[in-house]
């Protein structure tokens, strides 16, 4: 038992009620908690006599939580030491058993501690307790003297004085503490939701602009201008919207490390991908990496685009799927004319005892062959061949080539010749009297379309193609064009289109062309091919029929009546031709000049007409007649062939034949040479003849020895060619010769024997360039 009588227990009395007050006057001074607890240690620390010790609380965590231990008495309380935190199961020794058993206890013999810390002699420990709850501790350590239970006791009163006061500053820190962690959480929820708007007001935009039906190009560029906004910094983000070969981006996109990206998916399959990107700012800080909800946004938008586009995509083919089925029955119900009873004078003499549509052309074909195959290969199965001049052996090649149509499913190649079924009693007056004049059988098929073509144009066109678009556009008449240098346009007709394409003006073979707005050196011009509708075209024949002043022509009377009162549009001939090299080839070979340089074309390494294409193959008639040969292999007499084609049944013997067409069984012989020439069937060249830039006609024989076209003066005239000069040498020297433009025409029954100095004669047609 202690003795009162003791003067330290009477002095640790007094002391114990001083230091009360002084701790009191710490605990409502203007401190701060890491400077109150360091000022209530050293206060302690004094009055037991200790050079060490330490003064904390227990946190929320269960944690003993240490602000600032000072290092001795007297030193004061410290302001800038360190938080020291010894979490529950790190706590040990005297100190530890104290808190968890809390209850005071004390040693006096030297304490075990860990190395490098300060050697402690002996040591108390009081836990504080408040309201049953563990709130802290207080140790002193080091003391001159052993402690005793008197200084447990005083300890213990000063620790259960503190109690209360320490409690309700660590209620009123927590309470603060979880006032601003409830703020800070709220603030924090507050950005996140402010996030999550901006992210559900993009695909709320998004979903509106999807249900307006736009296409989905239209969604993905607006949809772009949507992104940057909806992420956490959209003053530094940009972004990019990639769809095959589509592409947008917004202003002053880049790639960058910060990126994030989604891929957009048709089916499964990738098809493209959404970009958005942090940009590099001098002097702003490094944006935080996305948010899950953002990789979120990005994913739903692309995944909605891709919906978008699978459900477009899915429309389109199912609407192309019935455009094709509508087409289809179109085709069906289309009746083709083909206006082959033309004359062709400057076509002359070639067209001396054939139509011009008869007329062969690169090596084994008629000229009608080439939109009679467009019908055939176009899908129109009904085509109505009108003739009238010399037309013998155009009825007996589309009797032999034309016949394998099915007549019993409504397909054939009908003629209508000219029978005068007028009460005038006339031949055809024009191209719109040809067909005014067959009205009645026209009617009886019962077309709802009608494609009405020339016969000597030389072309691959699919008519299906401007079919569509004549239905598409509901037109009344459709007028396939191309562009022409405005120099050849005169002999054309010419058209004049607006924004739309809609003819405005039609001039049937102008003497001065117009010219197509901001292309000077070309005009549009009609390349003869017209699809109507069979109602329309009937009433507008029948007014054509009952004006005296007409002359019953298509191009010159009907089309340019049409302009204002119907819907009367153009087809650019360059959407429907067909080519795989980009180039609308379309050419009209109604002169000697344009025949020959058609002709020429097709030598060409790579002609611009392909005539070997499989999928649109040109049809004909095709004779029983052996393979082409060629015979000879000598240094000084070789049958050869070069840039050339060489149709069946004929024969290059030891002759060269360079950039020429050789048609149906052409004999070639012996050291002759033809250069840049077209001979056409059953022609016979003599050996040692030259024939440079000819036409030579059917069953023309070219003497020995005769040179054509090389070296030869000439006088010109219009309408008449005449060579001067001549004589021996193997030279020809005829007179008379009558033509146009640059290449000459040798009249039929020309006789080349005394003027080559041979005795060859000319069967038929020679026709000879300069």
């Amino acid at each position: 038992m202690d003795d009162p009588s003791r003067p330290r227990a009477v002095s640790l009395t007094d002391a114990e009620i001083a230091l009360r007050s002084e701790i009191l006057q710490v605990f409502v001074g203007p401190h701060d908690e890491e400077a109150m607890y360091a000022a209530v240690l050293a206060l302690v620390l004094e009055a037991f006599h200790s050079e060490h010790g330490l003064f904390g609380h227990i946190d929320e965590a269960g944690a003993l939580v240490v602000p600032s231990p000072p290092r001795g008495p007297g030193s004061g309380p410290e302001t800038e030491g360190h938080c020291m935190v010894f979490p529950r199961q790190s706590w040990g020794g005297l100190w530890g058993q104290a808190l968890v058993e809390r209850r005071p206890l004390y040693s006096n013999g030297p304490l075990t501690v860990p190395l490098g810390h300060i050697a402690i002699d002996n040591a108390l420990c009081v836990p504080v307790v408040f309201r049953d709850a563990l709130i802290g501790l207080i140790v002193v350590g080091n003391s001159a003297e052993p402690y005793d239970d008197a200084d447990r006791r005083m300890l213990v009163g000063l620790a259960e004085f503190m109690a209360p006061v320490l409690g309700v500053r660590i209620e009123r820190d927590r309470s603060r503490g979880e006032q601003a962690r409830v703020r800070e959480a709220l603030e924090r929820r507050t950005l996140e939701l402010r996030e999550r708007v901006k992210e559900l007001d993009c695909l709320y935009n998004i979903a509106r602009l999807i249900e307006r039906n736009l296409l989905w190009q239209e969604v993905a560029q607006r949809s772009l201008l949507m992104l940057p906004p909806a992420f956490q910094h959209p003053a530094l983000a940009v972004a990019r919207i990639e769809v095959g070969d589509d592409a947008w981006q917004t202003p002053g996109y880049r790639e960058t490390s910060r990126g994030l990206t989604s891929v957009i998916l048709l089916s499964g399959e990738a098809i493209g991908r959404i970009d958005v990107c942090y940009l590099d700012a001098p002097g702003a800080p490094e944006p935080p990496p996305f948010l899950i909800e953002e990789h979120k946004l990005l994913a739903a938008v692309a995944e909605r685009l891709g919906r978008v586009i699978e459900r477009q995509r899915t429309a389109e083919e199912r609407d192309a799927q019935g455009r094709k089925v509508n087409l289809m029955e179109a085709l069906r119900s289309t009746l083709a004319i083909i206006l082959a009873g033309g004359r062709g004078n400057r076509l002359h003499p070639l067209t001396a005892d054939v139509a011009k549509p008869a007329v062969a052309f690169g090596g084994k074909f008629r000229l009608i062959d080439f939109p009679l195959s467009n019908c055939i290969n176009s899908g129109i199965r009904r085509v109505a061949v009108v003739t009238q001049y010399k037309a013998h052996q155009l009825l007996l090649h589309l009797r032999s080539g034309w016949g394998f149509l099915r007549a019993e499913q409504n397909e054939f190649v009908e003629l209508w010749p000219a029978q005068q079924q007028t009460e005038a009693g006339t031949w055809y007056l024009g191209t719109a009297d040809a067909i005014w004049q067959n009205l009645s059988i026209l009617e009886h098929h019962a077309p709802e379309h009608v494609l009405i073509l020339a016969g000597d144009h030389i072309y691959k066109q699919d008519y299906s193609v401007m079919l569509a678009e004549h239905l598409e556009r509901g037109a009344d008449v459709s007028v396939s064009c191309t562009d022409v240098p405005v120099e050849q346009a005169s002999g054309f007709g010419v058209v004049q289109v607006d924004a739309d394409d809609n003819i405005v003006a039609f001039e049937e073979k102008p003497e001065r062309p117009t010219p197509l707005p901001g292309r000077e050196s070309h005009a549009l011009v009609s390349t003869g091919i017209y699809m109507v509708r069979s109602d329309f075209l009937a009433v507008e024949l029948r007014r054509d029929a009952a004006n005296p002043a007409s002359t019953h022509d298509l191009a010159r009377d009907i089309l340019p009546d049409l302009i204002g009162r119907c819907r009367i549009v153009a087809h650019h001939f360059a959407n429907s031709c067909v080519s795989d090299k980009g180039q609308a080839y379309w050419r009209d070979v109604g002169t000697i000049d344009a025949y020959w340089e058609a002709n020429m074309d097709l030598t060409h390494v790579v002609p611009e007409l392909d005539i070997y294409d499989p999928r649109w193959p040109i049809w004909t008639y095709l004779a029983q007649e052996p393979p082409a040969k060629f015979v000879y292999d000598g240094d000084d007499r070789r049958g050869i062939a070069v840039e050339s084609l060489v149709s069946s049944g004929s024969i290059v013997s030891g002759a060269t034949v360079r950039r020429s067409l050789l048609f149906r069984r052409v004999r070639v012989h012996s050291h002759a040479r033809v250069e840049d020439s077209v001979v056409l069937p059953n022609a016979d060249i003599g050996e040692g003849a030259v024939l440079k830039r000819t036409i030579v006609d059917s069953g023309t024989r070219i003497p020995a020895g005769l040179v054509v076209g090389e070296g030869v003066a000439q006088i010109r005239q219009r309408g008449h060619h005449e060579r001067a000069g001549g004589g021996g040498g193997g030279r020809a020297d005829v007179r008379g010769v009558v033509g146009q433009g640059a290449v000459d025409l040798v009249p039929d029954g020309a006789d080349h024997r005394d003027r080559a100095g041979g005795d060859g004669s000319n069967d038929g047609l020679l026709l000879e360039g300069p």
